[in-house]
């Protein structure tokens, strides 16, 4: 059974996963730390002849932290979600080079307030408002 990217975690001295921000039948991308730095890394997945994918180290399945050169034409690729590409820009610390509205962003209803329900701070923190 092929390895999933989110369960690569390795070399964990150094690697630390954020976020798989793609996911392909056949290559993944994922956001990370390396070392404390934020990077975006690849990797090629799994299958049932190569299981633990590529790149291996030391038997375990691993990421290849991609140069800061590539982020840029990566995320113009349009290849990663939208809020995935938000994601990476805000924690690489880029700027935003493109404009979404937040009906671009996914929607999540959780059906309509329960009735009576109070949001005000005295209700929620006590009299003394703490």
């Amino acid at each position: 059974m092929p390895v999933k990217p989110k369960d690569v975690r390795s070399p964990k001295e150094h690697w630390t996963l954020i976020d798989v921000v793609l996911e392909r039948p056949d290559w993944s991308l994922a956001l990370g730390e390396w070392d404390g730095g934020r990077c975006l890394a690849a990797r090629w997945n799994g299958d049932d002849d190569r299981p633990k994918g590529n790149p291996v180290s030391h038997g375990m399945p691993t990421w290849f932290v991609l140069p800061n050169q590539l982020v840029d034409p990566l995320l113009a690729a349009d290849l990663i979600p939208l809020e995935k590409r938000i994601l990476v820009r805000t924690l690489l610390g880029m700027t935003a080079s493109e404009r979404f509205e937040p009906s671009d962003l996914p929607a999540h209803d959780l059906g309509p307030w329960p009735e009576g329900l109070s949001l005000r701070r005295e209700d929620l923190y006590g009299e003394d408002g703490r």
